[in-house]
């Protein structure tokens, strides 16, 4: 139980103080924060063990009906370390492997999912820690692709969700037609072989070609990509796994296969497709980007094919289409949809793509940061925040004696506050 202690008359509540003040990190509407839950569990305790256990046996919750507040100005009296007591919340949801999707109940520390960097984009991201949160109030998120695609996921409603800009923001703060950055992965068939491969836009952006997902993991654990084919050992062309990779010259990996590769003619046009793509590709999807700018500007499609050099109205109209569909998963819906028992995992990114397509936060557990964003940590802050205020009232003191109330290093120091008050 998160903020409940079973002990004899007399012993003292300040002997698991420490343990009690990760109720910082709870929400009233867990299950064992209620006094219900608490009733019960007291009520089988004592019948379980009738005989045997002692008359003035009681089951205290001293935080019951306490705010997150009333129990950061009392860790603040009694000395608690608040730097170490942290839990933190998420959904349950598919989570994008190295090896296909998994539920993220399936998931174990020291697996490898995919994250996003900012600089170098899609790269794997190893789980640090797995996280067992119990039952929460969660949402349902339903998602547009652009394409004609509807996907679905639930979680807290605290949980940030990464928006098409590369910053966060809580799920229960957005609002319909929110662009979220997209977590999509094409499946592309290749040469005579027909082999299928997992395949991303490494950056998200629209005006670049897409790359193979099993070289981007040869590429990120050094292995040598530069002219080289990267061979799956075990032949299943969905398991990117770095251990399943191997990077090889061409013939070799041909000879390995006894597979024929791909002819001179054939390699010839792939070669002039890519370089084709290069010069005119990202022309072409800026110029759509540019139509639909216009159009949304009040141009007439007809002036508008003027000046983008459109031979035709429809022309126009496609381009439009074209790029409204580069604007890829909106939010549809956000409605509550009760509780289920919620998980988290800790990435080496501090994101992780699922299965929905698209990127998530995950707040810092252990170490010496945290994220400072996610609705754990600006929740906490704010409480911090009210409690020293309180605890601190009256009182002569220096930054030191304010820092030594709560130790923990945040990356980000001051967005609890724009989340909080606007």
């Amino acid at each position: 139980m998160s903020d409940a202690i079973v002990r004899t008359a007399g012993m003292e509540n300040l002997q698991k103080l420490a343990e009690m003040s990760s109720s910082l990190n709870q929400s009233g509407n867990r299950k064992d924060c209620r006094p219900g839950f608490i009733s019960a569990v007291e009520l089988a305790i004592d019948r379980g063990n009738e005989g045997f256990i002692s008359p003035t046996f009681v089951l205290e919750a001293p935080f019951l009906h306490s705010t997150k507040t009333d129990i950061a100005l009392q860790a603040f009296e009694h000395g608690v370390p608040l730097h170490l007591t942290w839990s933190c919340l998420t959904g349950d949801t598919e989570v994008i492997t190295l090896n296909g999707n998994r539920t993220i109940a399936s998931l174990k520390p020291g697996e490898w999912v995919w994250g996003y960097d900012n600089e170098r984009g899609w790269i794997p991201a190893l789980v640090e820690n797995f996280f067992v949160q119990g039952v929460k109030p969660v949402y349902e998120v339903v998602l547009d692709d652009g394409m004609g695609q509807l996907s679905m996921f639930r979680a807290t409603g605290d949980h940030l969700l990464m928006l098409r800009d590369g910053s966060y923001a809580r799920l229960d703060s957005l609002q319909r037609g929110a662009r979220l950055m997209p977590a999509t992965v094409s499946t592309l068939t290749v040469g005579k072989t027909k082999k299928r491969y997992f395949a991303v836009r490494r950056n998200n952006l629209w005006t670049e070609q897409m790359t193979y997902m099993h070289r981007i993991v040869a590429e990120f654990f050094g292995q040598d990509i530069d002219g080289n084919v990267v061979h799956h050992q075990n032949d299943n062309t969905f398991d990117n796994r770095p251990e399943n990779l191997v990077a090889m010259p061409r013939g070799d990996h041909s000879r390995l296969t006894d597979r024929t590769m791909l002819s001179g003619s054939e390699e010839s046009s792939r070669l002039k497709r890519d370089a084709a793509f290069k010069q005119h590709g990202t022309e072409g999807v800026e110029r759509y980007l540019r139509a639909e700018q216009l159009f949304n500007e009040g141009w007439s499609k007809t002036a508008i094919a003027k000046e983008l050099g459109y031979g035709s109205i429809a022309g126009v109209t496609n381009a439009i289409n074209r790029a409204r569909e580069m604007e890829n998963h909106k939010i549809v819906s956000i409605v509550p949809a009760g509780e289920e028992m919620t998980f988290d995992i800790q990435t080496s990114t501090r994101n992780f793509a699922i299965g929905a397509g698209i990127f998530v936060h995950n707040c810092y557990k252990g170490g010496e940061n945290h994220c400072g964003r996610c609705g754990t940590c600006v929740e906490r802050l704010e409480a911090i925040d009210e409690a020293k205020t309180l605890y601190l009232q009256g009182k002569e003191y220096t930054p030191m004696d304010e820092w030594m109330l709560d130790q923990t290093v945040y990356d980000d120091n001051e967005f609890w506050r724009h989340a909080t008050r606007g």
